[in-house]
C-alpha cells in the first residue's frame, strides 16, 4: 500500500519518505514496487471527493491562539468524515479568494468565525451553484477586515449535549440513536425551520429556498459517547454519524459517485463479540476517478473480514459499461446488480486475508 494510499490521497511524490522506509523496514521495498501495477491506472485519475470541508486557519489564529484549536477540534471533524464513509478533502480558507473556483459543496464551515467578505461570498456562490453548506458552531456576523482581532462567537460552550430532532421531518426521521453534541453556539440568527433544538434553543436549522440548500449546527456531533456509570471499553455509538451522513446527502442534492454501503460494513468481529458495540471501521475506501472512470480502491486495516456492496451512482447521462478488480484480474460484471434508483450495487464478500480491493468502474 505504500505505493497506493498517498498517489490515491492526491500526493505527487512519496519517495522523500519512503526512501528511509525501504531501506529499514523488511519488505517495504517488495511491496512498493508490487504496488507499481497500478501505476498507470493512478496517472490516470485524480482522487475524487464528494464533500469539502473547510480548513479555518485565520479562526484559529485570530480566536485559538492559545490552544491546539487542530488536535482539539479539527481532528473530530476529521474523525466524523472518516466514519461517514463519505470520501472528502480539506480546503484551506486563504484559497477562497485564490482559488474560487476550485471549491465545490457540499462544503462544510465548521466555527469559521473570522471570514473576509470576499470569502464569505465564495462560500455563498456554493449555495448559489446548488451545491449546499453546512454551517457549524460560530458563524462569522461581521466580516473580518483583514487584519486585528475578529469577534469570537459569544455563549460558546465545550461540554456534551443532546440535540433533540423533530421527528416529523423527513430529514430526520427516524434517527436510530441519540444526537449528541461536543461543542455548541447558541446563535440564532441563521434563518430557516427549526428542526433540532438544544435546551429549547435552535440546534439544527435548515434553509431551502430556489433549489439552494443551507443548514446550521450549533456544534460538532460526538460520534460515540459512554452511557453515564458505563466505565467499560466499549465504544457505544450516537446518531451523530448517521445525521452527518444525511444532511451531507441532503445538501449535496445527490448521491455520491462512489460509496460503501453499509458503512461501516459488518464484519467478523462483530459477529464473534456482538455484545460490543464498536464502530470502528477496520476499512477505507480510496476512490480516484476521471470524465468516463472510477478506481474504487477499498484497503482493509485489519485482518478481520467483512460484507460490504461497493454502491455506484453514475453521472447523469452515463451507465455502467465494465466493472473489473484489477489487482487480481477479476471480472465482476456478471456481479453487479441495478436498482430502481439507477445506481450498480457490487456485492463483496471481503476476507480476512485481503491485500487490497482494486475495483476499476467504466462508464
Amino acid at each position: 500500500m505504500a505505493g497506493i494510499v498517498p498517489f490515491a490521497l492526491g500526493a505527487d511524490t512519496t519517495m522523500p519518505f519512503d526512501y528511509v522506509s525501504m531501506k529499514t523496514i523488511p519488505g517495504y521495498f517488495e511491496a512498493f514496487a508490487e504496488t507499481r501495477r497500478l501505476h498507470d491506472h493512478l496517472e490516470k485519475r485524480t482522487p475524487y471527493a464528494f464533500a469539502t470541508v473547510l480548513n479555518p486557519m485565520q479562526s484559529e489564529i485570530r480566536g485559538h491562539g492559545n490552544e491546539n484549536w487542530g488536535r482539539s477540534y479539527l481532528a473530530h471533524v476529521a474523525e466524523m468524515m472518516y466514519r461517514s464513509g463519505l470520501s472528502w478533502r480539506w480546503f484551506h480558507d486563504r484559497h477562497l479568494e485564490t482559488l474560487p473556483d476550485r471549491l465545490a459543496g457540499p462544503l462544510i464551515v465548521p466555527d469559521a468565525h473570522c471570514l473576509t467578505q470576499d470569502q464569505i461570498d465564495a462560500i455563498h456562490q456554493v449555495v448559489a451553484r446548488g451545491e449546499g453548506v453546512l454551517w457549524i458552531g460560530g458563524v462569522a456576523t461581521e466580516p473580518w477586515p483583514g487584519s486585528g482581532p475578529a469577534p469570537i462567537p459569544s455563549r460558546f460552550q465545550a461540554a456534551t449535549f443532546e440535540l433533540n430532532l423533530d421527528d416529523n421531518h423527513p430529514l430526520v426521521k427516524n434517527i436510530t440513536r441519540p444526537v449528541m453534541l461536543e461543542t455548541r453556539v447558541d446563535w440564532s440568527e441563521f434563518e430557516g425551520k427549526t428542526v433540532g433544538r438544544v435546551d429549547g434553543q435552535p440546534g439544527l436549522v435548515l434553509n431551502d429556498q430556489n433549489n439552494q440548500r443551507e443548514a446550521w449546527l450549533s456544534g460538532l456531533p460526538m460520534h460515540t459517547y459512554v452511557r453515564p456509570a458505563d466505565h467499560s471499553q466499549r465504544r457505544i455509538p450516537t446518531g451523530g454519524v448517521e445525521l452527518w451522513q444525511r444532511l451531507l446527502i441532503w445538501l449535496a442534492q445527490r448521491q455520491p459517485l462512489v460509496q460503501l454501503d453499509p458503512y461501516p460494513p459488518p464484519n467478523d468481529y462483530g459477529r464473534t463479540r456482538p455484545w460490543d458495540a464498536r464502530d470502528v471501521p477496520t476499512m477505507e475506501l480510496l476512490p480516484l476517478h476521471s470524465d468516463n472512470s472510477v478506481l474504487a480502491i477499498i484497503f482493509p486495516y485489519a485482518p478481520v473480514g467483512f460484507n460490504a456492496s461497493l454502491l455506484i451512482t453514475p453521472r447523469k447521462g452515463t451507465y455502467v459499461k465494465h466493472i473489473k478488480e484489477i489487482w487480481k484480474g477479476e471480472d465482476l460484471d456478471p456481479q453487479y446488480l441495478h436498482n430502481p434508483l439507477k445506481q450498480v450495487r457490487i456485492p463483496l464478500r471481503v476476507p480476512a486475508n485481503c491485500e487490497l480491493l482494486a475495483i476499476l468502474i467504466e462508464f
